[in-house]
């Protein structure tokens, strides 16, 4: 795990709602604290779509819905004069991209093999700072924690790549 402190919360504002640069990930779920509080569960709830084979739509790719998706929404929220007093919003690697990185540092990719369930990053707001968490979340107790690591460093050349400015 490691913690980012975004030097521009601003900015961050502007890629997180306006660009695509975090349009890559899935959205697990989300607090925002305004004149209300609200939440998101990010998870797809299946059984709202019904049977495919009995009429029902086809179900989503994932089991968690895709931060483009959910973007528009989130932005019409945070949209106005006055900034939010706190949020938290916690974004996922898609499976594939998990499986393939698992698989470049020589890691079991299936499920049930894999020690690793997901790589996640929470973005988190108060009090006018913002910083980036990253997190590894394990499927089994391990002692291993190079996929940590490495997800730490990920996150960090994503930040970097999308031109995000922060302090470890």
């Amino acid at each position: 795990m490691k913690a980012f402190e975004i030097a521009s919360s601003k900015d961050l504002m502007g890629k997180l709602l306006l660009k695509q640069d975090f349009d890559g990930f899935l959205l697990e779920e989300m607090e925002l604290v305004m004149s209300r509080t609200y939440r998101i569960d990010g998870r797809i709830r299946k059984e709202f779509f019904g049977d495919p084979e009995e009429g029902g739509a086809e179900l989503p790719a994932y089991e968690f819905c895709s931060w483009e998706e959910e973007k528009p929404f989130v932005t019409s929220l945070i949209r106005g004069k006055r900034a939010p007093l706190k949020f938290s919003i916690v974004l996922r690697k898609k499976p594939e991209e998990t499986a393939a990185f698992l698989k470049g540092l020589g890691l079991p990719t299936e499920p049930g093999e894999s020690p690793v369930d997901a790589f996640v990053f929470t973005i988190r707001f108060e009090k006018g700072v913002t910083t980036i968490v990253s997190g590894t979340s394990y499927s089994t107790f391990t002692m291993d924690k190079e996929a940590e690591k490495a997800w730490d460093l990920e996150l960090e050349r994503f930040l970097n790549g999308a031109g995000i400015e922060y302090e470890v």
